[in-house]
């Protein structure tokens, strides 16, 4: 990881699993509520999600065993003001992170600021020798399943 964008793509919510849409919507609440929580299956309740949503944006960083794993950014389009503030504080965050900081990149992440479709779901995973492998793409599905609940539902 440099801080430059890897490349960008898109994903249906129609072709996320129904099933891991709804544990991500409980997920969802639970964060919310509470700021951050683990998913409710015995098997997986080693993964958790830390939340922080203000008007249509969202921060989330992902969890496994205690261990940052990913770090993510969802913008509905909603509220550009809050996207722009929410956009600059998760460059801002990435930016001040030692090993972002060691990698001597002029302007990591800046990039970020030129995309401007929306929704947009930024991954940032962070390679932890403490994560198995199993658990990286468990994360990796779990934050998509994640963002197409977050910013596909218009209830949110």
């Amino acid at each position: 990881m440099d801080g430059s964008l890897v490349g960008t793509g898109s994903r249906r919510r129609a072709a996320l699993s129904p099933k891991w849409l709804a544990i991500a919507d409980d997920l969802v609440r639970s964060a919310t509520q509470f700021g951050r929580a683990a998913l409710s299956i015995k098997s997986l309740d080693h993964l958790a999600l830390k939340l922080t949503r203000v008007r249509g944006a969202s921060l989330a960083t992902y969890y496994a065993h205690g261990v940052t794993a990913t770090s993510t950014l969802m913008l509905r389009g909603d509220d550009p003001h809050a996207e722009a503030d929410l956009m600059q504080m998760f460059v801002d965050s990435l930016r001040a992170s030692p090993r972002v900081a060691s990698l001597g990149h002029p302007n990591p992440f800046s990039e970020l600021f030129s995309l401007k479709e929306r929704p947009l779901h930024v991954v940032v995973p962070w390679v932890q020798h403490e994560i198995d492998e199993d658990d990286v793409s468990l994360v990796q599905e779990l934050s998509a399943h994640v963002a197409g609940t977050v910013l596909t539902d218009p209830a949110r």
